[in-house]
């Protein structure tokens, strides 16, 4: 039997996975405006664009993701969202897109972050948790035998690891560091 070394759990696939399912179910007139209003009909493109508006854009952190409490049963705004949250920029997204007194740029971008944060809002941990989505929801990776050369211990944060190889968790602190981890 042949099984996978590692596989990701979301990620960029992930994004582009959501992106093909929203376009699969437009009318192809409404698939057409996307197209035309973004200027690409790259799934891989529109669904990851918004990850690579943190570094330029820091203020759009918190969009990615909601803090639903895990003892409660439903979403509260005043609780789970203080400021902007993945449910306030995705009511934000749909406002302005469908906005044609905002520029061309603006609903471009608008409709790129709606792409993206539809599919963060069905990512594991991305509304669950106290702190940025699941970040504080920690785990011990034993199963892997896999320790960190930095700080020797195996411990992530959930979310990270349901954003990279399942096989090779990475650490919150450790995020832009490459392959320190080893058997």
């Amino acid at each position: 039997m042949l099984l996978p070394s590692s596989s990701s759990a979301w990620g960029s696939k992930g994004h582009e996975s959501v992106v093909h399912l929203a376009l699969q179910m437009m009318k192809p007139k409404e698939r057409k405006a996307a197209f035309d209003l973004i200027g690409s009909d790259d799934p891989c493109f529109i669904g990851n664009w918004a990850d690579h508006q943190r570094e330029a854009h820091p203020e759009t952190r918190n969009w990615h993701y909601v803090n639903i409490p895990a003892t409660v049963k439903s979403y509260k705004a005043s609780r789970d969202c203080q400021g902007t949250c993945i449910i306030s920029q995705l009511e934000w997204a749909r406002a302005t897109v469908g906005d044609h007194h905002k520029s061309k740029v603006e609903r471009r971008e608008a409709l790129l972050w709606w792409f993206h944060l539809t599919g963060d809002l069905y990512q594991p941990f991305h509304c669950f948790g106290k702190k940025e989505g699941g970040n504080d929801s920690h785990s011990t990776s034993k199963a892997t035998g896999r320790t960190c050369t930095l700080c020797g211990t195996t411990r992530s944060s959930s979310h990270n690891i349901s954003q990279s190889p399942v096989s090779i968790p990475r650490h919150s602190i450790h995020s832009n560091r490459r392959n320190h981890f080893q058997p």
